[in-house]
């Protein structure tokens, strides 16, 4: 084998970042809703300041660095970066910013509570989106050195015949944060999906991503692996990896078909929305009573929606207003149909039955 094939072998024996990728996400089915997104990355103002709480140390661990985020943050991961990432990783049809909503209003909802999401729910709902999704807050942790990583051999061979052995990651690092977030039925204000918990996991940093300009010096004389660290570099290299393994893992499960199930569970009413041929949409209902009311809406590209009407969407109410066939369990199941959709049109559709429980879904016809 080559020096140089040598060189390649070892710089792909290990990486910083884990296995999801925005791209892949990307490429999975959209939730089947116009989501509005409240709430943000905020720190607890306690947890803000110099001296603020920390979760507990880990046994058995180095403390490198008593918090992952800077004094005096107040939002530990951007707003617009989250937004730009739902929007990015498709995680539905449409993601909305809520109109007349400030930071503020967003760190209230984070923080504070039933009252403020009810507020941000209205709102929610007068935009026209179908869910609410709500990212809690963000708790700050440590970081932390959990050891060196079975690299580190690989590390000392790239020194000793390559000079190289200082791009092998070879100690494993962990940030204790956790980003918490939650999903909304606009209509209700009921949690559909709560507790959602996301960590960054440990992540290993190669001496380039962990020292200064003289411990890459030292690390001519000695082995990377025995070159010290150096507390500044590791915590801005753990926190940029953390906020980008926060975010994929968000979007990753918004995205997963168990979050999909779980949302048309708590829901009043099942419904379910998929494109025919020729631009066509059938729509199905299943709940326990009967359907009181049927409304279809185009969403347009500036944020407006229409009120689609005409002899298709009649056609439509007609179909599910006129009576279900029964199911098990007291089910009843109500199916109708729409054609000639405006091609790459998004279209919602509102259902609401006789006790005055209502749902909606959103999907976009291909071009």
């Amino acid at each position: 084998m080559t020096r140089f094939s040598i060189v390649f072998v070892l710089l792909g024996s290990g990486c910083l970042s884990i296995g999801l990728d925005e791209s892949r996400l990307a490429q999975l089915p959209p939730l089947p809703f116009r989501i509005a997104v409240s709430g943000g990355a905020f720190l607890d103002p306690v947890e803000r300041q110099e001296q603020g709480h920390v979760p507990k140390h880990t046994a058995g661990v180095e403390r490198i660095w008593s918090r992952t985020y800077t004094v005096g943050q107040q939002e530990a991961i951007p707003f617009e970066r989250i937004i730009g990432l739902l929007r990015r990783g498709r995680a539905a049809t449409s993601v909305l910013v809520l109109a007349n909503h400030p930071p503020s209003a967003r760190e209230r909802v984070a923080l504070s509570g039933a009252t403020p999401q009810s507020a941000a729910r209205a709102l929610a709902e007068a935009a026209g989106a179908d869910l609410l999704v709500v990212v809690d807050g963000l708790d700050e942790g440590a970081v932390e050195l959990q050891g060196r990583t079975g690299q580190w051999p690989i590390s000392t061979v790239a020194w000793l015949t390559v000079g190289l052995g200082l791009f092998i990651p070879d100690h494993r690092f962990e940030s204790r944060v956790r980003l918490k977030a939650s999903v909304l039925d606009v209509h209700t204000g009921q949690a559909l999906v709560s507790g959602m918990v996301f960590v960054p996991g440990t992540m290993d940093l190669a001496l380039v991503n962990r020292t200064d300009f003289l411990g890459v010096l030292t690390s001519i004389v000695w082995p990377p692996t025995l070159v010290g660290n150096d507390p500044e570099a590791i915590v801005e290299n753990v926190r940029a990896e953390t906020d980008r393994r926060l975010l994929l893992r968000f979007l990753a499960r918004l995205k997963d078909p168990e979050t999909l199930n779980a949302i048309q569970q708590q829901l009043p009413m099942q419904l379910a929305l998929s494109e025919l041929p020729d631009h066509g949409l059938r729509t199905v209902v299943v709940g326990r009573q009967d359907l009181q009311e049927v409304v279809v809406e185009e969403c347009l590209l500036d944020g407006t929606r229409r009120k689609l009407e005409g002899p298709t969407v009649r056609n439509l109410r007609k179909e599910l207003l006129s009576g279900g066939v029964s199911g098990p369990g007291g089910e009843r199941r109500f199916v109708g149909a729409l054609a000639a959709l405006p091609g790459g049109s998004e279209v919602r559709v509102i259902v609401q039955d006789v006790a005055g429980r209502r749902v909606s879904s959103t999907i976009r016809i291909s071009p």
